[in-house]
This record gives structure tokens, C-alpha cells and sequence, in this order.
């Protein structure tokens, strides 16, 4: 396996627009794209989550607010923020505090990079997806069980070409 580069760092949030505000107003991050809860709806239905009917009225309310947002560090590296209640549905209450939650690295192939990992006795979390954002994942961790995203690029990444 070969990385490519490093891809981003995700945190959940306690209140995603302060931290928005202050990657982009303080740090001088690039907000690069947000998802929309009404983005949000169609990815948890489909995902299998189990959530239940309340937490849809909840993000109902919220359907014009972002619950993801990437900002550009610099060269396609990135900080993902999470709103709370989004970290929460995505990551079934397993990894929900408000500090670190991922770190992605970027390669060329992702299949040969699974295949790779597996011959090395890596236990490989979740299979290859095609995610939202136009990009490839899957997951691993660490011994410690931090949780590590592989991604590969395609030409319609949002993290690429932004998102209209």
C-alpha cells in the first residue's frame, strides 16, 4: 500500500457553525462544500441506520442547515465537521464526543489497497462504497481503535470540483 496523500481529519461538533466559522474566519480554511439535512434524509434511509421517527421530525426542522461541512486546508487536504445530531445518526452513538472522530488518507487504488491490506492481516471494516461526496471508501483502524477512512478520488469528487 502506498498513500497517496494525507485527505482530511473530521471532528463532530457541538455547534457546527462556530466551528465553522472559526476553521474558515480564524484559520483561513476554504469552506470547500456543506450537505444539507434534506441531503441527509435520502443517506439515512438508505443506509440501513436504524433511527427512529422522532429524529426525523428533528431533522426536519433542521433541513436547510448543514450537517456535514468540508473546508480545504490547503492542496486537497481537508477538515470535515460534523454537526452533533448528524454524528450522532451516523456513527450509532459508538463515537460521538466532540474531538476527534477520523482521519482519511488518499490513494490511487482502493482496490489494491484493500487487497494489500488484507494480505498484511488488516481487518478491513466496511466494504468499498461509492459515497455522497462522488468518492471512493472504506474503513479501517488502528490497534488502538481509531477509526481510519481510505478514499480514492474520482474526476466528480466534490472534494475535486467543489459542489454546485
Amino acid at each position: 500500500m502506498a498513500i497517496a496523500q494525507f485527505g482530511h481529519v473530521a471532528f463532530n461538533c457541538k455547534n457546527l457553525e462556530k466551528s465553522v466559522a472559526f476553521y474558515r474566519d480564524i484559520l483561513g480554511c476554504k469552506e470547500k462544500f456543506s450537505f444539507l439535512y434534506e441531503d441527509f434524509f435520502g443517506i439515512i434511509k438508505s443506509s440501513g441506520y436504524p433511527v427512529p421517527d422522532f429524529v426525523f421530525k428533528l431533522l426536519e426542522k433542521k433541513k436547510n442547515k448543514p450537517w456535514l461541512t468540508y473546508l480545504e486546508i490547503k492542496d486537497g487536504i481537508y477538515i470535515e465537521l460534523f454537526d452533533q445530531l448528524a454524528a450522532f445518526i451516523c456513527h450509532k452513538a459508538k463515537n460521538i464526543h466532540l474531538n476527534y472522530q477520523h482521519f482519511a488518507i488518499i490513494v490511487d487504488d482502493i482496490e489494491a489497497t484493500k487487497a494489500d491490506l488484507i494480505a498484511k492481516g488488516v481487518k478491513i471494516d466496511t466494504d468499498i462504497s461509492f459515497g455522497p461526496d462522488f468518492t471512493y471508501q472504506m474503513w479501517i483502524h488502528d490497534p488502538d481503535g481509531n477509526k481510519i477512512e481510505i478514499m480514492q478520488y474520482t474526476d466528480k469528487s466534490f472534494q475535486v470540483v467543489g459542489k454546485n
